[in-house]
């Protein structure tokens, strides 16, 4: 496994659209930021210059909740891009058979896949600390809220690449991969916005199964071990129906 996470760690360093991908992610991630510092600086001033109602000024509710929320869903973004060569362009390129004759289990290769794209999505994820560090030279900022919010990318970020890489092992065209896989994505993220016309049987189904909401409430602080589970399950049945799936074609490739 780790030679198959070093060789596709050093294919991300090497890409230029990994670095184009991480630029653009970082520079939303910097808009996103200043928007919410901003409007948080227009509700402190119009309330203590009493030009309007008074708002929640907690620091918290104001900017790391939402950072953190955009941040979750500009992952979204990046990891159809990452994941979407990852099995698909082995089979275009018929290479796939070369790499099942390596003395490595199909799932050792997939788990070093899917950590090589993890580790590159931290990496990119990284730099937007600083930004925190910045805001805390004006403001405190609660550092549990902080710590909740990361580790809820993390989680959440393993889920959405091993969705990427499931998806990856259905196709031969990496783009079919990156289209499925924001798709996807995009579903199981939004899927909770139907909760209120499910019904009472189906609206908290949607809710409990909805990325958003559960990773709202780690972005707001609190550390719900439910949560995290979650993200992390979602990622090992997303690479075990992965392994099933290469075997399958491993058994066709073998015949």
């Amino acid at each position: 496994m780790r030679t198959v996470l070093a060789r596709e760690l050093y294919e991300y360093f090497r890409s230029p659209t990994a670095y184009v991908v991480g630029a653009i992610y970082l520079l939303l991630a910097g808009y996103f930021f200043t928007t919410h510092l901003s409007a948080y600086h227009l509700i402190s001033f119009r309330s203590f210059s009493s030009l309007g109602p008074p708002g929640d000024l907690r620091i918290s509710l104001g900017i790391l909740r939402p950072f953190f929320e955009n941040l979750s869903f500009l992952g979204l973004l990046v990891v159809p891009f990452l994941t979407m060569r990852t099995i698909a362009e082995e089979k275009r390129s018929r290479s796939v058979e070369l790499l099942f004759s390596f003395p490595v289990s199909a799932r050792a290769v997939l788990h070093g896949k899917f950590l090589a794209a993890w580790i590159f999505l931290a990496v990119i994820t990284a730099p937007t600390l600083f930004l925190l560090i910045a805001l805390g030279t004006l403001a405190p900022a609660d550092p549990g809220v902080v710590l909740c919010g990361y580790l809820g990318l993390l989680a959440v970020g393993g889920a959405y690449v091993g969705i990427g890489i499931l998806i990856s092992c259905l196709t031969s065209s990496s783009l079919v991969a990156a289209v499925a896989t924001f798709g996807v994505l995009l579903l199981v993220w939004t899927i909770g916005w139907s909760s209120a016309i499910a019904g009472p049987t189906w609206g908290p189904l949607l809710q409990s199964i909805s990325f958003l909401d559960r990773y709202t409430g780690l972005a707001q602080g609190r550390l719900a071990w439910g949560d995290l589970a979650f993200f992390v399950v979602t990622g090992i049945l997303a690479l075990s129906w992965a392994d099933c799936v290469v075997h399958s074609t491993r058994w066709r490739v073998d015949r």
